[in-house]
């Protein structure tokens, strides 16, 4: 049974659009930056479910809990 989702709109200069979309060629199996970026929320939704995942300290630095 597919999951629910909601639909989001995201804002993103040409060089952010770029990248993911490197990204996207470089892997081969994703579509474009949009699949990028639904596979970044998925890790990072792991890292967030699941403390022993490799996804947690990637996490952490990219979001640390000690800033104000």
């Amino acid at each position: 049974m597919p999951q629910e989702t909601t639909v989001i709109t995201v804002e993103l200069n040409p060089a952010q659009f770029a990248a993911l979309q490197t990204i996207a060629d470089a892997v081969g199996w994703l579509d474009g930056p949009a699949d990028v970026l639904q596979t970044l929320a998925d890790h990072a939704e792991q890292g967030l479910r699941r403390p022993g995942s490799w996804e947690r300290p990637w996490l952490l630095s990219v979001f640390p809990l000690d800033q104000e």
